[in-house]
C-alpha cells in the first residue's frame, strides 16, 4: 500500500506542476533581438545563406511537413515556404532527436534560406491564420504538454509573436468580428472528487480529476499577441463578444 501512495503522490505532484507550466506563456516585444533564445527553442537569422533547390532539400534532410507562407505588399506576392525537419543533435553522452523549422524565401525555382527555428519539441503541425499575410501558427509537442510557437513577418523580419503551453491545442476564432482571429489558451487543475468514498480516504488518497478553469484570450494588435482577458473557461466565447 506504501508503494502505491508513493507513485499516487509523484503523480499528484507532477500534475500540479504541469498546471503551473502549461500557462505559461511570453509575449515577444517588437524589440526582441532576431537571433535569441525562446522558451521553446532557439530562432535565428540565416547570414550569407546559399540558393538551393527543393529536391535537394527533400534528397538531403528528413522531412517531417511543408508549407507555404505567403504576403502580398502592394502588387508583389512574397513568398515563403516552411520545411520541418528532424535530425539527431549530438551531446555528451549521446545524441538527442531535434527539430528545425526552416523559412526559405522562393525567388522563382530557388530557395534561400532565411531565418531557422530549432527545437527539442516533436512536430505536430503548422498553418497560417489566413492565406494571405497571415501568421503562423506551429504546434508542438513537448511532452507532457502542448507547445504553441505564431510566427509573423514584419519589415523582412520573422519574430515569433507568441509563445505558450497548455494540456490542450489552442482555439482559434474571430468571434468578435474584426477580421482577426483570437487565440485561446486553456489552463486547468486536479481537483477532488466529491464522493462519499473519497471522503473517508487521506489526502494523498483521493482520487482527483483534472477540469478546465480558465481560458487566456490573446489579440492580434499588429505587433504581437497580447493577453487582454482572462476568463473561465465556460465562458470564453460569451467574454469574446464584449471586447471592443
Amino acid at each position: 500500500m506504501k508503494h502505491y501512495r508513493f507513485i499516487f503522490i509523484a503523480l499528484f505532484l507532477s500534475g500540479l506542476l504541469i498546471s503551473k507550466v502549461e500557462g505559461i506563456e511570453k509575449n515577444i516585444s517588437e524589440s526582441t533581438m532576431i537571433n535569441h533564445e525562446t522558451l521553446f527553442g532557439f530562432l535565428k537569422f540565416e547570414e550569407n545563406s546559399q540558393e538551393t533547390f527543393l529536391p535537394k532539400i527533400l534528397g538531403k534532410e528528413t522531412v517531417l511537413a511543408m508549407n507555404e507562407w505567403n504576403f502580398l505588399e502592394g502588387e508583389k506576392l512574397k513568398e515563403f515556404l516552411c520545411v520541418v525537419t528532424s535530425y539527431r543533435k549530438s551531446f555528451e553522452g549521446g545524441t538527442l532527436p531535434g527539430r528545425k523549422l526552416s523559412f526559405y524565401k522562393k525567388i522563382d525555382d530557388k530557395l534561400i534560406k532565411k531565418y531557422k527555428y530549432e527545437t527539442g519539441d516533436s512536430f505536430l503541425t503548422m498553418y497560417p491564420l489566413s492565406e494571405i499575410n497571415g501568421n503562423l501558427l506551429t504546434i508542438w509537442g513537448g511532452g507532457s504538454a502542448y507547445h504553441f510557437n505564431v510566427f509573423s513577418l514584419k519589415d523582412n523580419e520573422i519574430r515569433i509573436v507568441l509563445e505558450a503551453g497548455s494540456k490542450a491545442l489552442p482555439e482559434i476564432a474571430d468571434i468578435d468580428n474584426d477580421g482577426e482571429y483570437e487565440i485561446l489558451i486553456w489552463a486547468g487543475n486536479f481537483e477532488v472528487l466529491k464522493t462519499k468514498e473519497n471522503t473517508e480516504l487521506s489526502f494523498f488518497e483521493k482520487k482527483r480529476i483534472f477540469k478546465w478553469q480558465t481560458a487566456d484570450i490573446y489579440k492580434w494588435d499588429s505587433k504581437s499577441y497580447k493577453l487582454i482577458k482572462t476568463v473561465p473557461w465556460e465562458n470564453r466565447f460569451t467574454a469574446l463578444k464584449k471586447i471592443n
